[in-house]
């Protein structure tokens, strides 16, 4: 018989038209209302509920994508995550009468696959989200900043996991206090250690730079300890004061902050998923809002595809084009690897 009819060949828009307003929305971080504001001014006629139903019906296609992406990022040994809000547009009134809420998409980075997935509950921040996602039998490193919802990865809950923390986030609150010679001590020590991660090159095996992370730190990371609990104890730090608030800050990291010597390839820090949400911080300033909790998941998946195809220097409007035209035959109870096969780790054009 004949193949099934996708949502989108009920429209008289081509796959590689959808792909590319999907480009100019999830890579240009452009609102739907400027696209079509933009199409109006090129002589094409596109309105803003059919551009929102193109990317509604887009989305549909790839939710299977959604769940084999979630399989193989959580088979990568390292991953690196974060979240950030965008504002949501909702039903109920907030405090101040608008019906508009913070809400936070979380971003998980798998290091070794170049994949990462961006994943939304209802805006919500809580530890139960991070505990939904990597459910009970993940095992591997798993980076983050000193949001209080990561530290049960450093519990008996998980065994099998080793938290890495970031040495960024704590040198940033030292550097907010540029003017106190304690705080740039601080600084100086955290420079030392990326100093001696330069010195690193490109042609060492993993087991030189795994030799050379355990001569050059440990002592490092000592006198680091060591100049946090001195100005802690000291009587002139007050207890409520930036400083002290960073001192504590990085204390309560530092078991974390050492794990990153045990591998070879482990980070001292989480910029590369702060990267990737990047692309959430400019659709927040650019698109202003996800319509709705749909839409900020659907706004998760794309993005999930459209920031693993730049890591793996893809174009993304070749990449939309070309699984939009190939899901539209794929039977919904077709194989997970078919599926897997997609992905822009896996893809090849046809």
């Amino acid at each position: 018989g004949k193949a099934p009819r996708s949502p989108l060949q009920n429209s008289n828009y081509d796959a590689s038209f959808i792909a590319g307003m999907l480009q100019l929305i999830y890579v240009y971080s452009m609102p739907v209302e400027r696209i079509v504001k933009y199409f109006t001014e090129n002589g094409f006629e596109l309105n803003k509920a059919t551009a929102h139903g193109l990317i509604k019906k887009s989305a549909g296609l790839m939710d299977r994508l959604d769940d084999v992406l979630h399989t193989a990022i959580l088979e990568d040994d390292y991953l690196c995550m974060d979240e950030s809000y965008h504002t949501i547009l909702t039903k109920e009134k907030n405090k101040d009468g608008k019906g508009v809420r913070k809400g936070y998409i979380w971003a998980s980075l798998a290091n070794t696959k170049k994949l990462v997935q961006y994943f939304y509950e209802n805006g919500s921040r809580s530890r139960e989200v991070l505990t939904n996602y990597i459910g009970n039998h993940y095992k591997g490193a798993i980076q983050s900043d000193g949001l209080i919802n990561y530290k049960i990865l450093e519990t008996d809950t998980y065994p099998d996991v080793i938290r890495l923390a970031c040495f960024q986030h704590c040198k940033r609150q030292f550097l907010d206090l540029a003017n106190d010679k304690e705080a740039i001590g601080i600084v100086n020590i955290i420079n030392r250690l990326y100093q001696a991660e330069h010195k690193i090159d490109p042609k060492w095996k993993p087991d030189k730079i795994l030799e050379h992370r355990q001569e050059y730190a440990p002592p490092i990371l000592a006198e680091l300890k060591s100049k946090l609990l001195e100005i802690q104890s000291n009587p002139s730090t007050l207890p409520k004061s930036p400083l002290s608030k960073a001192v504590n800050y990085t204390l309560n990291e530092y078991d974390a902050l050492c794990n990153y010597i045990v591998r070879p390839d482990y980070a001292l820090d989480n910029n590369a998923v702060e990267r990737c949400m990047r692309s959430i911080s400019l659709s927040r300033k650019n698109s202003l809002f996800c319509g709705s909790h749909a839409g900020a998941k659907r706004t998760a998946l794309l993005y999930s595809l459209s920031i693993s195809c730049k890591l793996h220097n893809i174009n993304s409007f070749e990449y939309f084009t070309d699984i939009l035209n190939r899901l539209a035959y794929i039977s919904p109870t077709a194989p997970d690897q078919i599926y897997r096969d997609l992905l822009p780790d896996k893809w090849t054009k046809l």
